[in-house]
């Protein structure tokens, strides 16, 4: 079964951090999508290019809805729950 959030972070990031202890207290369950720093990460980069045109993390696909910033990320969380 595929959730309908992803959440695309990065380890050690403290905005990936704030966006996923968010979802956790609202009870909300998503996908963690791993994007690495380093040479291997040049898949997970481009996808995210595809997805948002830029590869920065924190972003989230909530069911298409493609969100990038943790405090954009936030305030829709909060508004839908």
């Amino acid at each position: 079964m595929t959730l309908p959030i992803k959440l695309y972070q990065m380890q050690g990031c403290p905005y990936c951090r704030k966006v996923s202890e968010l979802l956790d207290r609202k009870g909300l369950e998503y996908e963690n999508v791993w994007v690495y720093e380093g040479e291997n990460d040049e898949a997970e980069r481009a996808m995210l290019t595809e997805l948002t045109g830029q590869r920065l993390v924190p972003v989230i696909d909530y069911d298409g809805t493609i969100i990038n910033d943790s405090s954009r990320i936030v305030d829709f969380i909060e508004d839908k729950h």
